[in-house]
């Protein structure tokens, strides 16, 4: 069940309503304006007004993806910025099954536009597993950055790939050790990646160009991991984890920044509001 507040003006329990009665819900994104909600589960994507009017139910739906463990895998929402429709990306049904023929499961690439018209498969793409890295989805869901798989799997390898948001014009895939897309830059172009070998490394690169730089870190901290999110510009928030613990910074894509706190255990987390 899902339940909508009013935090402007919420004051007793009545102020609560139901926004989908119980057994309804799901994972649920708000849309850019809050007008609407996108909720998943492990077969169905819906949509409902948050007045709890015009629910659209079943919009799109998949087979139950399976996790090898007992949690049920839930896909993410990348809403449009003008709230008129989303993109998601839907793991194949075992994403751990061997190859055939040379070629691993797909990843498919829906859009749902919400004027009436259905939901269809932009596209289909070969990437790592989804408990690895999900795919990203750039702001305006014009393009996708993600990891595919490449050569032996005890090689550790992949393919650092940028295409359209379809699956199509694919950047010159970038082959290292451990690589993994971290975030889009809210320029649609911009974008971070990592990779391990075995010291960890981030890089900032740009769509449809090969050029890359190293971002350099602040301080000697050993990192094996991190969290990103990119604020605006080229300011980001950067969670590094090692194994002297974390350290969490205020970043420019320059490589410049501060250091905002350091942490004794790997096991930090964080947000950010703007």
């Amino acid at each position: 069940d899902v339940y909508l507040v009013d935090a402007d003006t919420a004051i007793a329990p009545e102020d609560v309503s139901t926004l989908l009665p119980m057994g309804q819900g799901g994972d649920f994104y708000f849309s850019p304006d809050g007008l609407q909600v996108a909720f998943t589960t492990a077969q169905t994507v819906s949509v409902i007004n948050t007045d709890s009017s015009n629910l659209r139910s079943n919009l799109v739906n998949f087979p139950t993806v399976i996790t090898y463990s007992e949690y049920l895998y839930y896909p993410p929402v990348h809403w449009s910025l003008d709230s008129n429709s989303f993109m998601l990306a839907i793991p194949p049904e075992d994403g751990l099954a061997a190859p055939v023929n040379g070629v691993y499961p797909e990843t498919s690439l829906w859009y749902v536009p919400l004027d009436g018209t259905p939901a269809f498969e932009a596209g289909a793409v070969q990437s790592v597993w989804f408990c690895c890295v999900e795919i990203q989805f750039s702001p305006d869901n014009g393009r996708i950055g993600y990891t595919r798989p490449y050569g032996e799997q005890q090689a550790n390898l992949g393919e650092l790939v940028v295409a359209l948001s379809n699956g199509g014009n694919e950047s010159g895939p970038v082959q290292l050790p451990e690589v993994i897309f971290r975030a889009w830059g809210p320029d649609n172009n911009q974008y971070i990646y990592s990779y391990r070998d075995p010291a960890f490394h981030l890089y900032l690169g740009s769509a449809g160009s090969p050029n890359v730089q190293p971002i350099s870190g602040l301080t000697p901290f050993e990192a094996f991991n991190a969290e990103l999110i990119w604020i605006e510009g080229t300011t980001f928030v950067q969670l590094l984890f090692g194994p002297a613990g974390a350290e969490l910074s205020l970043m420019d894509t320059s490589g410049a920044g501060v250091v905002i706190d350091t942490f004794v255990t790997p096991f930090a987390s964080f947000d950010v509001a703007n």
